[in-house]
């Protein structure tokens, strides 16, 4: 509602309930954890108190003029500030971002784990962080929107929280893999798990399935948060303040504020699907280039170093290693994919990831694990298939390696002195 004041501008009254109180009512939360008062900044410490106080505020807001509502509404923020302030309440409301060192250690344990929940929960961080998406995004993904561009995995969705319309649903959303740190890899999470759960290939067409996905990351995740809640703590997070938001939360700041070379805004604001209002939706847009370097951001490389340019493992090789691994697709995805050339391709440089990491795998699994027992090692190929899978730089890149996008100019620049020292090497000169 509005009023029209002398000077004819439109002022808001005051909304019906305590600004300190808003949306901060008890109760329990998709996240699996209590989303009561305990997050928000203020003064009430029992639902009871909570009434009373919005109580007396709807009676006080009767009274005030409707001229001054900004202004008492304004006022009334400043003393919950200082109060809280006074009182030491905690500054954040919500779920708390997740550092990049607690999102790695997360997905060690998780690997460390090996069960099959464990599997299928760091496949969907791993995603969920790369993406910036929201869980709930990320749980109904379909795997017939998955395919590979160039050098890196894309992910359309049809359903967005800022686009349930799809109206951008021809957008690409890329994914890289991280070959220097298998932890956090979600090409390889994602191989491990489609690998793992061998069903889906063949037959799926949700990415993640099951009754209640989301539930299922979810718990998962808590669980391995209250399981090494004393290292988490060390590492400066309360784990009571840890759920699935903090994963995309963790992932913003990362790459927006977590070097002084950060990507362009505005593809952040869009990956992460965040509204900037008119301007946005009128002027800036989607472009794939923007979005290549957040990406490769995300995946976690290190942006001061010619790390960054890296190619995802692929295969290499002469044509009867090529024709061995088109057979090994066919072996572990099925005759279902010749329907679908797009995921053989996406197959073919998962099992690539599979490959090159192979002896990591074996020392990061328990023995027991679901794993050991996927249609990967059933169809084992030769060692020299085995063997094919490499990574390639732009100084060594050869004409079977995928084109490198997503460089931003001072890695390539870093990469060229990479160039010129290889080549003084090679000519028997000192560096």
């Amino acid at each position: 509602a509005t009023t029209m004041t002398k000077d004819n501008r439109t002022k808001k009254k005051p909304r019906g309930r305590h600004p300190a109180t808003r949306g901060r009512r008890g109760g329990r939360t998709r996240g699996g954890r209590a989303g009561s008062r305990a997050g928000g900044g203020g003064t009430s410490t029992s639902d009871d108190q909570w009434a009373a106080d919005n109580d007396a505020f709807l009676a006080q807001a009767r009274t005030i003029d409707p001229t001054r509502a900004e202004e008492v509404d304004a006022g009334l923020h400043r003393l919950i500030a200082l109060q809280n302030q006074q009182l030491g309440e905690r500054a954040t409301s919500g779920r708390d971002r997740m550092p990049f060192s607690v999102y790695r250690f997360i997905c060690k344990k998780l690997r460390q784990d090996g069960g099959g929940d464990a599997i299928f929960a760091h496949c969907i961080l791993t995603l969920s962080w790369s993406l910036m998406s929201r869980s709930e995004s990320m749980t109904i993904a379909n795997l017939h929107h998955i395919d590979w561009h160039d050098d890196c995995l894309v992910i359309y969705f049809h359903h967005w929280k800022t686009d349930q319309l799809g109206l951008n649903k021809n957008e690409p959303w890329h994914v890289y893999a991280n070959p220097i740190d298998p932890d956090v890899c979600p090409h390889l999470a994602l191989s491990v798990y489609l690998l793992t759960f061998d069903t889906i290939l063949p037959t799926g067409n949700k990415l993640f399935q099951g009754p209640d996905p989301y539930n299922r990351y979810s718990e998962a995740l808590l669980c391995i948060g209250r399981k090494y809640a004393a290292e988490i703590g060390a590492m400066g997070m309360d784990v009571k303040y840890l759920g699935v938001c903090s994963v995309p939360k963790g992932a913003e700041t990362y790459v927006t504020a977590g070097c002084t070379v950060a990507p362009p805004i505005v593809s952040v604001c869009l990956r992460a699907g965040w509204l900037i209002g008119n301007v946005k939706e009128r002027y800036l847009h989607y472009q794939s280039a923007g979005d290549m370097y957040v990406a490769r951001m995300a995946t976690g490389l290190e942006v001061m170093s010619t790390d960054f340019a890296v190619s995802p493992p692929y295969f290499e090789g002469d044509e009867s290693v090529l024709d061995a691994v088109d057979e090994w697709v066919l072996a572990v995805a099925g005759e279902g994919v010749k329907d679908h050339p797009h995921l053989r391709h996406v197959v073919k440089y998962l099992l690539a990831s599979f490959c090159y990491h192979r002896e990591y795998l074996k020392s990061a699994f328990p023995s027991n694990s679901p794993f050991f027992s996927s249609i990967a090692f059933a169809t084992m190929q030769s060692d020299a298939v085995i063997n094919a899978s490499i990574v390639r730089y732009p100084w060594n890149k050869t004409p079977q390696t995928p084109e490198l996008t997503g460089i931003p100019p001072h890695v390539a620049i870093i990469c060229k002195l990479e160039e010129l020292q290889e080549r003084r090497r090679s000519a028997g000169l000192q560096s």
